[in-house]
């Protein structure tokens, strides 16, 4: 009995494998049927209007070909812009633009020429605008034929967008009120940026800072001068000796556009002992 219990189980566990080996293999059919998917943008920074260029092989399998006619749908990341899109060509031929059809993401066309199993296709799309955030994003491609079946199924295409030059200085942390000659808080940061804002975490280029608007005749003490680590330099020790409303700090660096802080007028603040002399909060104040 023992012997014919553990044939049994044994049995039962091969056909479990068996059925799941089965299934697996009609989910990965249903799923990958192009090869070699590949994208190449002309300018992959972000928020640049660029060239795509998706290139892929469609599987050798039945039902695997795009005739002529058939629509092609290519979907990307929410955030891409396609309304000023261009020129579409596929496998070399230009799409009539009476067969386009686009929405902010998504492009659709119906194919000028057609594509037999096993053969590479390209499309080309001019004038995309790439998303402002930098990082790894996929675009996918579907394609139907004339009944409206789908026979490349949804294909992801992976790419990266990625930062500009760095241009400008950005104060991404603002201090508040301090009181004069306390280490202002919290720290001032300081950001490398690109033209729309994003942090140029590869830019190690030298900051300076200095007082711009000087309200109350005041000397800033502490580390002047840093290298920025990851786009960002951060002053963590600095202060004015003089109370003043108005105080504004401005950043510098050499070949980049710098910033200075917006003044911005408070009450004064007093110590409420009057044994101890009146002090005023230094201000240094937000940007816009």
């Amino acid at each position: 009995m023992s012997f014919l219990r553990k044939s049994t189980d044994s049995l039962h566990f091969r056909f479990a494998v068996l059925l799941a080996c089965v299934f697996s293999g009609f989910a990965h059919a249903a799923n990958t049927k192009l090869t070699s998917p590949s994208v190449a943008l002309s300018s992959p920074i972000a928020g640049a209007t660029t060239t795509y260029t998706f290139k892929a092989k469609l599987r050798n399998r039945s039902g695997a070909d795009i005739a002529v006619g058939n629509t092609v749908t290519l979907t990307f990341p929410s955030g891409t812009d396609l309304t000023n899109l261009g020129a579409v060509t596929f496998q070399g031929t230009l799409v009539s633009a009476a067969n386009i059809t686009k929405t902010l993401s998504t492009v659709t066309f119906s194919a000028p020429g057609s594509v037999n199993k096993g053969t590479q296709f390209t499309i080309v799309l001019d004038g995309v605008k790439n998303l402002t955030t930098p990082g790894s994003y996929a675009a996918s491609i579907t394609t139907g034929n004339s009944s409206g079946g789908i026979n490349t199924g949804n294909n992801i295409f992976l790419y990266t967008i990625v930062t500009g030059a760095p241009v400008k200085l950005a104060i991404t942390v603002q201090p508040t009120n301090t009181a004069a000659g306390a280490t202002i808080f919290p720290a001032v940061r300081v950001a490398i940026q690109d033209t729309i804002g994003n942090t140029v975490t590869t830019a190690t280029n030298a900051i300076t800072i200095a007082i711009g608007t000087n309200a109350g005749g005041g000397t800033l003490s502490g580390t002047k001068t840093l290298t920025a680590t990851n786009g960002v330099a951060i002053f963590n020790n600095l202060s004015i000796n003089a109370s003043g409303n108005g105080y504004t700090l401005v950043s510098t660096s050499p070949s980049l556009t710098g910033v200075k802080q917006r003044p911005k007028n408070t009450k004064r603040w007093h110590y409420k002992r009057p044994a101890q002399p009146r002090s005023v909060l230094a201000r240094v104040c937000r940007m816009a």
